[in-house]
């Protein structure tokens, strides 16, 4: 009996920590990017990964991860979702659940992810890994720097807002600057572009603002903007849709606006001259995907993916205000938008072509930047490894 309690104790010090990842976890499914949708090789993409958010109703996760009743569900909350860019599971990705719903039926089950990708291959199809089935995990605290979502938005975002929270809620900023803004007037949370948006309505005071926050004063001569927007069938003259903007003056810092059924932008330098760039035609009342930029010299807008025009040339650093940062107006007269808009973006830097197509390819249609492997059981894992102890421990009394 002495030499049995010898081997269990043997036995028992060779399993790894308990909930050490992947221990534990049972089901892993590769994804696969589709290397055509990446114009260049790209770094720290924040790629998003859906489930039946877009109206294309993707399924770029597992169906039986989704499905309630499946047996290989994830958590209810998501808590048991890791990435990684390798099958053995040694190299974690940061991870934010932006939206996440399991159901007995998939046509209700959602999930609007973004996962960091280290390196997005223009050449060859880049291959990264879900896991899931490890129950009463949780996510990764936003600062944690492998899996946590802070992680998925490189430094140069000074803001990411998916704009899907209730009505009256603040809407977060995914990124570590925290910009958080908050409603005025109760834009209403309606059905987006990815999944949910906000739908501000004319001539009703309806906006969220961030204020005049030190990460959103782009003090460079580079920036990038974009967003997705739907025009409602009555519009105003003027209106802001993401701004640091008092109508188009000298007292600006930047801003996309639109005049009625166009979409414009603006970037005015430190001497106090503004550029614009537009129009963007809008007025089929579909979705926009518009990117306004200012980079080497030059301002430019894009309405899904094609840019207008040849831009315009421009110099010098971008003007610091205090107009305050707002989504759904700009400061002055007021000017309200009427419509839906959805994924705002603003970075301190010019994201290049490339990058930005890369971005339109995977949210415009993320079923065709994806393609969902086959679910696999995680070999060993904690559970099994405790099974094989108890079953070498009979073997071992059996024999005593």
């Amino acid at each position: 009996m002495k030499k049995a309690f010898v081997i269990i104790s043997l036995m028992f010090a060779t399993l790894p920590a308990w909930g050490a990842f992947p221990t534990g976890w049972t089901r892993k499914c590769a994804l696969t990017v589709n290397h055509t949708k990446v114009p260049s090789t790209q770094t720290s993409f924040p790629a998003l990964i859906g489930f039946n958010i877009t109206p294309s109703t993707e399924s770029c996760l597992p169906i039986e991860m989704m499905q309630t009743g499946s047996g290989y569900t994830a958590q209810a909350d998501g808590g048991d979702i890791r990435f990684t860019s390798d099958e053995a599971g040694t190299t974690g990705l940061n991870l934010e659940i932006a939206t996440f719903t399991v159901a007995a039926a998939t046509m209700n089950a959602k999930a609007e992810l973004y996962v960091r990708i280290p390196t997005l291959s223009a050449s060859a199809d880049t291959v990264i890994y879900v896991w899931y089935g490890n129950t009463g995990q949780s996510q990764a605290a936003a600062t944690e720097a492998t899996w946590g979502s802070y992680g998925v938005w490189d430094s140069n975002y000074a803001g990411v807002w998916h704009l899907n929270e209730p009505t009256d809620a603040k809407n977060l900023d995914s990124t570590l600057n925290l910009n958080v803004s908050t409603p005025a007037a109760s834009p209403t949370n309606s059905a987006g572009k990815l999944h949910k948006d906000l739908y501000f309505l004319n001539a009703s005071s309806k906006y969220t603002e961030a204020g005049d926050k030190t990460s959103l004063k782009i003090a460079g001569a580079e920036i990038t903007i974009s967003c997705w927007l739907k025009m409602a069938a009555s519009v105003p003259v003027y209106s802001g849709v993401v701004t640091k903007q008092v109508d188009q003056n000298s007292n600006s810092s930047y801003g996309i606006y639109t005049n009625n059924n166009n979409v414009w932008v603006i970037i005015v330098n430190a001497a106090g001259t503004d550029k614009t760039v537009g129009p963007a035609d809008c007025s089929d009342r579909a979705y926009h995907y518009m990117v306004g930029r200012y980079l080497a010299g030059n301002v430019d807008l894009y309405n899904n993916n094609s840019r207008i025009g040849t831009g315009a040339a421009h110099s010098g650093n971008i003007k610091d205000t205090t107009v305050p940062f707002q989504i759904g107006r700009y400061n002055t007269s007021p000017r309200f938008f009427s419509g839906d808009i959805d994924e705002v973006r603003v970075s301190k830097i010019g994201r290049s072509n490339d990058w930005n197509t890369a971005e339109y390819n995977n949210q415009s249609d993320p079923a065709s930047f994806w393609t969902v492997g086959s679910p696999s059981d995680v070999g060993g894992g904690a559970v099994a490894a405790v099974v094989n102890v108890i079953r070498r421990i009979i073997v071992v009394l059996n024999g005593e």
